[in-house]
């Protein structure tokens, strides 16, 4: 019995100081409700919470050990603007555990926004290196997410000085777009630093003889090609938003800079939509370009140039998507 609530249990740390039992059961019943989705069992997943508010951290006990594997998921998950930190308590055995917990079916922990800084091993875990040291966490997710959404993302910081060391590891959601990413990003020049991007070593254990042909292959098939759309990270900030002539000024003030390199055919900044939600792509300016190779001497100018005191980030956008204002 004791073996089975303790796989029934997590612990969730760098809680508020002012929290209370009933609201993180109230919002641990919602957000499993929203991540299992119309599927899930009905009733409340949570029966109990054990809060040490001196520490801020507590125990939830689920009404399953299924329930609890998934709410492993949760990690970072944002609670009144704090990145909970998600574990399991000591007195787990994950040899005791059911197959059934061990096998439990992934939230869908997409809708909910979460990027964990727990970063796991695995045949897709990635290194991340020659970050120019004064990006911040934001800007680096920033930089990866023009491939695809990130699982989880570490930076490691410098605490004496609290500028990054420089370095960080990473996960995707799709695991398939892991070596798009790794073309892409994998000598990119950000002002004097040179990114170096490649799976961990450690996880090349992972990989089976034939599953590091498929990556081979896959690196000769999937090459990021060049194309005459741009994606521009760090030119405007979601707080310029808020001051529509402030896009307009910031605007006219790209398009200038990027008629230099050859015809912009359109310019596209994402904002607010008409319910004053952030709009997908919003913090990124998106340039189309009459030919590839325009858009390619702009990308080779701008790129690590100083923005507004921001190291400018610049990466070729897929046609099609800049079309279908698929913007991310």
């Amino acid at each position: 019995m004791h073996a089975d609530r303790a796989s029934r249990r997590i612990y969730a740390g760098n809680l508020p100081l002012s929290v209370k039992e009933s609201e993180i059961r109230d919002f641990f019943n919602c957000v499993m409700v929203a991540a299992q989705g119309p599927g899930r069992k009905p009733g409340d997943s949570v029966l109990g919470v054990f809060l040490n508010l001196a520490k801020r951290f507590a125990f939830v006990e689920f009404r399953s050990a299924v329930e609890a594997t998934q709410a492993m998921d949760l990690d970072g998950i944002m609670f009144r603007g704090l990145a909970l930190k998600m574990g399991r308590p000591a007195n787990y055995n994950p040899s005791a555990s059911s197959i059934a917990a061990r096998q439990a079916p992934k939230l869908n922990i997409a809708k909910l926004g979460i990027l964990s800084s727990h970063v796991p091993n695995g045949p897709n875990k990635l290194y991340i290196g020659g970050l120019p040291y004064n990006l911040k966490e934001p800007q680096v997710r920033e930089l990866l997410e023009t491939y695809g959404p990130l699982r989880g993302l570490f930076l490691s910081y410098d605490p004496a000085t609290n500028l990054s060391k420089g370095y960080a590891f990473a996960y995707y959601e799709e695991e398939s777009i892991t070596d798009a990413a790794i073309e892409g990003l994998n000598g990119l020049q950000i002002g004097d630093r040179t990114l170096a991007v490649r799976r961990h070593e450690s996880c090349a254990q992972f990989q089976k003889p034939q599953q590091m042909l498929n990556t081979i292959t896959k690196d000769n098939q999937q090459k990021q090609e060049a194309t005459a759309c741009l994606c521009m990270l760090q030119m405007i900030t979601t707080d310029d938003l808020t001051d529509k002539d402030e896009v307009v000024d910031i605007q006219a003030d790209i398009r200038n800079e990027c008629s230099n390199f050859g015809e912009v055919l359109e310019i596209v900044i994402p904002t607010y939509d008409p319910a004053g939600k952030l709009m997908p792509g919003a913090g990124k300016v998106f340039v189309q370009f009459r030919t590839i190779e325009q858009a390619g001497a702009c990308k080779k100018a701008l790129q690590g140039r100083t923005f507004a005191d921001r190291t400018v980030i610049v990466a070729f956008f897929e046609p099609a998507k800049f079309k279908n204002r698929e913007f991310v």
